[in-house]
């Protein structure tokens, strides 16, 4: 769809409208992405997880979402399309639709409560409407059921979709270890575990043709017979690293638990280079930043729970560990990188408040750890945190509207009125020393469609013909930036 701003007679009011209205060509869906975009980032704008609790990245501006009936002790999965709208969601027993109901056939899968990585979502290569569901087991059971994988398809219901194949067996038995990144060739998906009580991890090759059955094993992993297992794994954004959290490693190092750190081929699925880090005596969770240069490690519980940082770029990873923050005792199992810039968000057990890394690219402190970072809305973390295709947050496609750079704001110091509006809508800032703000408008796809430059505080915006939906508007002051959400009615 392509839309322009009008040009005014008048001088003055060319700085205080912008225009958006439609011309006669219109653009297939998806074709016009602006750079830095990634439709696939989308598909993780919509996070399920703990006591009821979600998030909603909608626009790059993140809002509690309680919406969800899933109560998910420890792992769960969200998925949703290319345009950011919600499918499903699952905690590795039951799958719920968009609605929030179970689908038909989906319930009783045999991912456990207890796994940290109980679930995964994956669409099967090159099909916009299949997609697979793959569950672990967990310690308690030591992990008997092992690996094993669903099929939805989202052609059925309604398009609110249908588990058409249930709970067909990989391998057995496996940790609490399950991640997924994409082949060399961006289309085609590895699927990663961990054999149980043996040092094999174990790469599922998912193409368009199915998933095969014969893993690449890699003999490299903990082969300890572990009192209560490996807990969690994640392939960084490139696909160029995993990191593993063992729990209880007594025979290997005498630590209580340590976090292993390998290189990843992509190509051929093969594990390399492993580096054993011990970051402290007790459960750790932990995220690659999304420039794949940092692993932060959140370690500790009775003795108090400090935030780590490893470089990942130095010549000796184990000796670049520095510690960004000590906080109270208290568990914090689950990391995940966001759309919303790369932010890290970390859940909190039991709380409605999560903690935020504001900008894991950067050294040390000025990473912004921020224990109190946002609000719930009343739902409540527990353990962890939805799993995703780890591609999904590739440095080069995860910025949303905005640039590493800027600073994303919303709050009370710019008001729109009316929004939801159907024939204009004034927007106004403080701007008390006239300096030269940008006013962009963008599409839901990221794509800037309209803009003008003032130096007033005030900025009326009409709708010519313009479609109903949801638009962003972004000011960018000398100092910060403003993103809204725009919502055009009929």
């Amino acid at each position: 769809m392509c839309v322009c701003v009008c040009r005014l007679r008048n001088e003055i009011f060319m700085q205080r409208y912008i225009f958006l209205y439609t011309a006669a060509l219109m653009m297939t869906v998806g074709t016009y992405i602006a750079k830095g975009q990634n439709p696939d980032i989308k598909r993780t704008y919509h996070w399920y997880f703990g006591n009821q609790a979600g998030l909603d990245f909608n626009n790059c501006v993140v809002s509690a979402d309680t919406n969800s009936i899933m109560v998910a002790e420890e792992g769960s999965a969200s998925i949703s399309d290319t345009l950011g709208n919600l499918l499903f969601y699952t905690d590795g027993d039951t799958v719920w639709n968009k609605n929030h109901q179970p689908m038909p056939n989906g319930t009783g899968l045999m991912g456990c409560w207890s796994s940290m990585q109980s679930a995964l979502i994956v669409p099967k290569p090159t099909n916009f409407f299949s997609y697979y569901l793959f569950t672990t087991d967990c310690a308690e059971n030591n992990g008997t059921l092992g690996l094993r994988y669903s099929v939805v398809d989202m052609n059925l219901a309604g398009g609110l979709g249908d588990v058409i194949q249930k709970n067909i067996p990989l391998i057995a038995p496996v940790h609490e270890q399950l991640s997924a990144i994409k082949h060399n060739n961006k289309t085609d998906i590895w699927v990663m575990t961990h054999k149980r009580d043996e040092d094999k991890f174990y790469a599922y090759f998912v193409t368009s043709s199915g998933i095969d059955t014969v893993p690449i094993i890699t003999n490299i992993g903990n082969s300890a017979t572990l009192p209560y297992g490996a807990y969690s794994m994640k392939f960084s954004p490139n696909g160029k690293k995993l990191v593993a959290g063992n729990i209880w490693d007594w025979s290997n190092t005498g630590a209580m638990d340590t976090v292993d750190l390998y290189d990843f081929d992509n190509s051929t699925g093969i594990l390399s280079n492993r580096i054993k880090l011990i970051p402290d005596t007790a459960f750790a969770s932990f995220e690659f930043s999304p420039d794949n240069s940092k692993l932060y490690i959140i370690a500790g519980y009775m003795a108090g729970v400090r935030v780590y940082q490893y470089d990942l770029n130095a010549s000796n990873i184990e000796l670049s560990k520095y510690k960004i923050a000590e906080i109270p005792p208290l568990y914090y199992l689950g990391a995940q990188i966001s759309p919303d810039k790369g932010k890290i968000y970390i859940s909190r057990l039991d709380k409605d408040t999560m903690a935020v890394i504001n900008n894991p690219n950067a050294f040390g402190n000025a990473c912004n750890f921020v224990e109190l970072g946002i609000p719930l809305n009343g739902r409540k973390c527990l353990y962890g945190l939805p799993n995703f295709l780890r591609s999904y947050f590739d440095a080069d496609t995860n910025n949303c509207i905005t640039s590493e750079n800027e600073i994303l704001e919303v709050g009370s110091e710019i008001t729109i009125y009316p929004n939801p509006f159907s024939k204009f809508a004034i927007a106004e800032w403080i701007n008390n020393n006239h300096n030269t703000t940008e006013i962009t408008i963008f599409d839901f796809f990221g794509k800037s469609i309209s803009q003008i430059k003032t130096e007033k505080s005030q900025v009326i915006i009409e709708r010519h013909g313009l479609s109903a939906g949801i638009y962003i508007l972004k000011i960018q002051t000398q100092d910060k930036i403003f993103v809204r959400k725009l919502i055009l009615t009929n």
